[in-house]
């Protein structure tokens, strides 16, 4: 797990390296939607908060009938300095270990939303997420 960790870290900083220089939105109290790929910048702390990717996503499409109600993970990067912490947040049925809130700098992060909420009869690409979260000044 760790290897990987670290292996995706040394990807994210690769690819950022690599692609042309879009300006991050600043950190700012309250919430804000996210694409992958996006990232946020804490000014004051110098932290970079990047949405890489959905995980995972087995909540019950809303046109079906399901025993339980699954979850939805979302994965981010946070760069503080030199290094890079890969964090996993959850909706929906949460495993022992699941959260669904992180730190970043001086703020704190709860994801709050991921749309568009999944249908059975047409997959969604997971390319096509975004994340809901609600940014708290501590």
């Amino acid at each position: 797990m760790k290897r990987s960790i670290v292996l995706l870290s040394a990807l994210l900083l690769l690819a950022a390296a690599c692609s042309p220089a879009a300006p991050n939105r600043v950190f700012e109290a309250g919430q804000v939607e996210m694409r992958v790929g996006e990232s946020l910048d804490d000014v004051q702390s110098g932290s970079v908060l990047t949405f890489v990717e959905i995980v995972q996503d087995s909540r019950c499409p809303a046109d079906a009938i399901c025993v339980s109600s699954g979850f939805v993970q979302a994965q981010f990067a946070i760069q503080e300095g030199n290094n890079t912490r890969v964090v996993v947040l959850t909706l929906g049925d949460m495993s022992s270990g699941d959260t669904n809130v992180t730190n970043v700098g001086e703020f704190t992060v709860t994801l709050l939303e991921v749309n568009p909420y999944p249908l059975a009869s047409a997959p969604v690409d997971y390319a096509d997420y975004t994340v809901t979260l609600d940014l708290y000044a501590e």
